[in-house]
């Protein structure tokens, strides 16, 4: 493997995939800023202690539109609400 100053760590995985016959699936995670917990729990983190920084927020594509996450608590209890 040929690391460079400008090494990219997900074509290393790919290739060294293809080597060995494997796939690679790559993934992100996005800046973590807050925590919704499903089943009742809460929400716990800056986003949410901070009305501000809504905007620094991930959206969800939901059936019924684009959705901010500081918003998914309502939107889970309008679907709550639709199941009832």
């Amino acid at each position: 493997m040929n690391v460079r100053k400008t090494w990219d760590y997900l074509q290393a995985f790919i290739d060294e995939a293809r080597n060995q016959e494997l796939k690679v699936h790559a993934s992100i995670n996005t800046f973590v800023g807050g925590y919704l917990c499903p089943y009742n729990l809460g929400s716990d983190g800056m986003l949410f202690r901070d009305d501000s920084k809504k905007e620094w927020a991930s959206v969800a594509n939901l059936e019924d539109g684009l959705t901010n996450t500081m918003d998914l608590l309502n939107a889970l209890y309008r679907l709550r609400s639709k199941i009832s």
